[in-house]
């Protein structure tokens, strides 16, 4: 004979709330999966390599302040010659 037994299980679930680096606005939220994987939202990262050496920015930015920092990093280029190709 069978006997089906149901018991409730209590569980974790991990919740990972972003937040813009620059303007504190609230970017989202990503659930973490088992394995520990989650999306990492409002990821921002640009790296130059110059002189032997690497320049690199990474940040958690909200979309208007990710458009805020990549103009002023294109202007900064453009202030000193360069030219998009």
């Amino acid at each position: 004979m069978e006997k089906i037994v149901k018991k409730p299980i209590t569980t974790m679930r991990s919740e990972h709330h972003f937040e813009c680096d620059l303007c504190g606005k609230y970017i989202g939220m990503s659930l973490e999966l088992e394995d520990g994987y989650y999306e990492q939202l409002g990821e921002y990262s640009q790296s130059f390599y110059i002189d032997k050496e690497w320049y690199e920015i990474n940040k958690t930015l909200c979309e208007d302040c990710q458009k805020v920092i990549t103009s002023k990093l294109i202007m900064a280029l453009k202030d000193i010659g360069f030219e998009k190709k």
